[in-house]
């Protein structure tokens, strides 16, 4: 018994057996170390008087990791990766209970930003391993993190659906209501956000570079309808990550390189493998992530803009090719981020010159993408949607012959940052009124392309909405009157405006006709008798 007490039981280190001198000559050794050489030797020295301090005092060695790892944390802003190379001294097995413990001291309160950044540099360069330390970091389930979000995103769907709205139900002797709080400007964060340990560490790996595992947290975190990117920590990282990813591909493209003395006019933008692999593995996903609040950086925005463009000219094979999904991904996220950026009509083209490469299959599931997914399940998009909503109904049912060009200006300037919206109220106004239809597509005239590619797509979607309409009065002997001011629209539209793609209206009567439903030809008539003048 005693031969097995001696030889197998482990010591176990206390400070009332430990020499106290040892860790104060420890402490001195590490503060004194200079943290801004880079020399081998120096950094041999350190490592073998920690050696000779262990041995001699008797210290306990996790007692000891923790220190260089306080120490780590203090010279962060000065030359950290010296003390990274003491770890080899030690069991990295350890490093994950040892950086844990770290967090759990402050778990409830504000958690230090240099812990944050200093366990962040640990898994970036392989030391630590972000599995080890995420069940240390608070809260410890994920589901009452996404249980939180998902409250917080119900009570700003109800505040999104009353921005906009007046209430006319209101009696005039009572107190008016408090104005409805506009989600898009509100900065209110949960309450379980504000000491997150998770989403201190998910910025931290974002503003050091260790973007595969921020992409993997991100997942991890973010729910359906409401992404992470909404606190503003959390988007500033993600904006800036993107710039520092894009910018070594946009330094090929960008307008100022014409001033290099080298810079030779006929070269082609190359699309090389390592940039469409970085393009597909990080800057894309990252700005899923970020979503709608790309519109926070208008300089990013407009660099990737440019970027995606780049890409999918080189790749164009054709007049209108099928973009890869990951493509028209992005150009949602630009569509959703450009409902928040007013008057900015230079952006605009430059996402229509994206655009007008696809195929109209390619570009009406761009618009579909972002009309379900933006307007219907973001609650700062559905509150803009009702604000632009709102607006373009004023601008509309004031519109007459005299005013037609003043207020032809007033609809472009909605419609350059929420085409869609504008596009949907016209059709569901010229349904209803067709001596509008001549006055509303003369006052289009000052819209972008865009808006009149947006309007092909909102016609042909109210073909095919659910429930679908009778296309014949009851009587079965007429069109019905939605029908044919619809087709109406459609042959004033293109006549007016004859570049507009007329691939999309072409082939919906086709498929119309094949399946029997002659009724969907009087828009070929009207089409014909508009733009031909022929009866």
């Amino acid at each position: 018994m005693l031969f097995a007490v001696v030889s197998y039981q482990q010591k176990r280190y206390n400070l009332f057996n430990e020499e106290t001198e040892g860790y104060s000559k420890l402490v001195t050794e590490l503060l004194s170390f200079p943290t801004y050489s880079k020399k081998k030797k120096d950094i041999d020295k350190l490592k073998e008087r920690i050696q000779s301090l262990i041995g001699y005092f008797d210290l306990d060695p996790n007692r000891v990791f923790d220190l260089v790892m306080d120490t780590a944390e203090i010279f962060l802003d000065r030359q950290p990766t010296n003390f990274m190379d003491l770890l080899s001294l030690f069991n990295r097995n350890n490093l994950g209970h040892i950086m844990g413990f770290k967090f759990r001291f402050y778990r409830g309160r504000k958690t230090p930003a240099r812990l944050f950044k200093c366990a962040a540099m640990l898994i970036r360069d392989g030391y630590l391993n972000l599995i080890d330390l995420y069940p240390h970091l608070y809260p410890e389930r994920d589901d009452q993190l996404r249980n939180k979000l998902f409250d917080f995103e119900q009570e700003k769907f109800e505040e999104a659906k009353h921005v906009g709205v007046v209430n006319l139900n209101q009696d005039s002797s009572e107190e008016p209501q408090a104005k409805a709080i506009d989600p898009r400007n509100d900065r209110q964060i949960p309450e379980i956000f504000v000491h997150n340990q998770k989403l201190g560490l998910l910025t931290a790996l974002l503003k050091v570079g260790a973007y595969s595992d921020a992409i993997n947290m991100l997942d991890s975190l973010s729910t359906a309808t409401v992404p992470l990117s909404f606190h503003p920590s959390i988007a500033n990282a993600l904006c800036s990550a993107l710039t520092l990813l894009i910018e070594p591909i946009y330094a090929k493209i960008s307008p100022s390189r014409i001033m290099d003395p080298n810079y030779d006019v006929n070269e082609r933008f190359e699309c090389s493998e390592s940039d469409a692999q970085l393009l597909s593995k990080l800057v894309f996903p990252l700005l899923y992530h970020l979503g709608p609040e790309l519109h926070h950086d208008l300089l990013l925005f407009t660099k990737l803009v440019r970027v995606v463009n780049e890409f999918i000219s080189y790749q164009q094979k054709g007049a209108h090719f099928s973009a890869k999904p990951e493509y028209l991904g992005a150009l949602e996220v630009f569509l959703s981020a450009l409902c928040f950026i007013p008057l900015n009509t230079g952006l605009v083209y430059e996402i229509w010159s994206i655009l007008s490469q696809l195929n109209y299959e390619s570009r009406f599931s761009v618009y579909t993408m972002t009309k379900d997914n933006g307007y219907t399940n973001n609650y700062k998009m559905m509150a803009q949607y009702n604000l632009a909503s709102k607006e373009i109904k004023s601008v509309l049912k004031r519109l007459s012959k005299e005013n037609f060009k003043t207020r032809g200006r007033a609809i472009a300037r909605i419609a350059h940052s929420n085409p869609l919206v504008v596009a949907d109220k016209i059709c569901e106004i010229c349904e209803n009124y067709e001596n509008l239809i001549p006055l509303i597509v003369e006052a289009l005239r000052y819209v972008t392309p865009l808006l009149h590619d947006v309007m092909t797509f909102c016609i042909i979607q109210r073909f095919i909405k659910e429930p679908i309409r009778p296309k014949l009065k009851s009587d079965a002997s007429s069109i019905a009157a939605w029908l044919a001011n619809l087709a109406t629209l459609i042959g004033y539209l293109f006549k007016k405006y004859f570049t507009t793609d007329l691939e999309p209206i072409i082939n919906y009567v086709l498929n119309q006709v094949k399946r029997g439903g002659w009724e969907d030809l009087i828009i070929l008539k009207e089409l014909i008798q508009h733009m031909s003048g022929i009866e």
